[in-house]
This record gives structure tokens, C-alpha cells and sequence, in this order.
């Protein structure tokens, strides 16, 4: 689930920034700031999720971070085709309220649920494949919206189009989060 969504928004940062000078004519301080409605939600809803998942477990909150994670993702896309940053804005709070509810407790419960000593080891391995789906997802969304671009969709269009396709894939993470376990048994501290 983590590498999923890495994959479908690692590339907003970079597209992002080159959407908002580009398109939008933002200056480069602008351009930043821009991209903070993603991010604010994360901020104040990252300590509430952990909360959650004390409560109720990853699944819920993977179900409901997932469908919200896509639809900013899709609501972004939508937004930047129509270069409209009100729904660009709009798509960036849904994505970052989304991310809060799926990426610390995805991560908490993936590493809570093997033994003390092999943590390192397990948490390597997230990290891995968070980081190959954010590479994978940045070529992706490049070869999108070149594609897009080749065929004279413009820059609006094509970094929107990579957007979009990037709301797709996290679609997968849609059905990853609802086919998740109820709960991941816990471990048990091997002894010797």
C-alpha cells in the first residue's frame, strides 16, 4: 500500500513546482507555497490518525485515506487540465488529509507486526519499496505527460494528464486498503 501511493503522487512535487511557474506564471517563492494545502492536512491530521489506529487498526484508516488520497489526486488532475488552482487547492487538502490516514499507520502496523529483532530489517524493506514506488511513479508520470504532451495536450494538459494517471494507480490502492486483514497479528518476541 505504501509503495502504491508513494507511486501515484511522488512526481506532484517536481510537476507541482513546474505547473505553478509554468502555467499558473507563479514566481518561485509562489510556486512553493503553492503546494502547501498538501501538506497543512498532514500537519493536523497525521497525530489524529495515530490516535485512530490505537483505536481501530490500519484497515479503516487505510480504507478511508485511500479513497480520499484519490480523490485529490483525481480532483488535482482535474484541476490543473482546467487550470484553475481553487480545484488544484481543493485536490491537494483531500491528497494530504488522505496521506495522514494512510502512511504512519500503514508503516506502525507493518512494523508492529513482526518480532522486536527483525524491525531493522523489516523497516529497510518498507523504506525500500516506498522509495523504488516514488522513482517508478516520477518516471511514470513523466512518460505521461510526455506522451500527453506529444500529442499536443500542452502543458496543462499534460502534467494534468500525469495527475490523472497517478489517481488511477492509487485506485489500486483503493482495493489494496479494502482487501487488507481486519487486524495483522502481533508478534511475538522470540526466545532463546
Amino acid at each position: 500500500l505504501i509503495a502504491i501511493m508513494q507511486f501515484a503522487m511522488a512526481s506532484l512535487i517536481v510537476q507541482g513546482s513546474i505547473y505553478a511557474k509554468d502555467v499558473l506564471g507563479y514566481g518561485s517563492d509562489r510556486a512553493g507555497a503553492s503546494l502547501m494545502p498538501m501538506l497543512v492536512p498532514v500537519i493536523f491530521l497525521a497525530s489524529v490518525a495515530g490516535r485512530r489506529y490505537d483505536r481501530v487498526g490500519v484497515r479503516p484508516l487505510a480504507r478511508l485515506g485511500t479513497v480520499f488520497a484519490t480523490t485529490g489526486l483525481a480532483t488535482w488532475g482535474v484541476g490543473a487540465v482546467l487550470a484553475n488552482y481553487p480545484v488544484i487547492a481543493t485536490g491537494m487538502v483531500l491528497l494530504g488529509g488522505g496521506v495522514a490516514f494512510i502512511m504512519s499507520p500503514a508503516n506502525t502496523d507493518t512494523l508492529s507486526s513482526v518480532p522486536d529483532e527483525m524491525r531493522g530489517q523489516v523497516s529497510g524493506l518498507v523504506q525500500t519499496a516506498r522509495q523504488a514506488g516514488g522513482a517508478l511513479g516520477v518516471a511514470f508520470a513523466a512518460c505521461v505527460s510526455g506522451v500527453a504532451n506529444a500529442y499536443g495536450a500542452g502543458l496543462a494538459g499534460s502534467i494534468g494528464a500525469a495527475i490523472l494517471a497517478g489517481a488511477a494507480v492509487s485506485a489500486l490502492g483503493v482495493v489494496v486498503a479494502l482487501r487488507m486483514p481486519a487486524a495483522a497479528p502481533r508478534a511475538r518476541t522470540l526466545r532463546a
